[in-house]
């Protein structure tokens, strides 16, 4: 059998392959920290010295008022591959847009979020697939394709003034 280099991705496993790595991205930020609440990780205590200033986050086109809202809050290119977000939130839905709002230091960001509609505070799929079960976000509103989209398509810059940022919920 003649090999000819790396294997390319088939179309039948690129929509697999984009299902497992949301569902992580989106599990590790649907762990459990209530409205309002941030978890400082990576030595964020020496920014506690810096100026802050308020990052209002309004997810759109939420559908229905039952379950938890969480949401991932991203420093860095590093955290955002490693799935691993600075600040991590949850929030009550309310229809049509939920608004949560954290304190941070002027730099770049990224926000992803998931809508737990059955509170089991997991990303649920569904199909042989595997594909979303849930509505979820990225910041920026990225086109979807196959993955996780890159931090280059999600980040965004929070200024020396408060800020507002608006993602909007993909239904499946």
């Amino acid at each position: 059998m003649k090999h000819d280099g790396p294997k390319k991705n088939r179309p039948w496993n690129a929509g697999l392959n984009f299902t497992l790595r949301l569902a992580v991205l989106i599990a590790v930020c649907g762990l459990s920290i209530r409205a309002t609440e941030s978890e400082d990780v990576q030595g964020q205590e020496s920014e506690e010295s810096e100026e802050t200033v308020e990052l209002q986050i309004t997810i759109a086109d939420v559908r229905e008022e039952v379950g938890t809202i969480h949401l991932g809050v991203y420093t860095t290119k590093e955290e955002w591959k490693d799935l691993e977000p600075t600040h991590k939130m949850t929030s009550e839905p309310s229809t049509p847009n939920v608004t949560v709002s954290l304190e941070l230091v002027p730099g770049e960001y990224a926000v992803s979020a998931y809508h737990d509609i059955n509170d089991d505070e997991e990303f649920n799929r569904k199909g042989v697939l595997r594909l979303p079960g849930e509505p979820f976000a990225f910041s920026n509103d990225p086109r979807i394709r196959a993955g996780v989209p890159s931090w280059k398509r999600v980040k965004f810059s929070v200024g020396n003034e408060d800020t507002e940022h608006t993602l909007t919920f993909k239904h499946p």
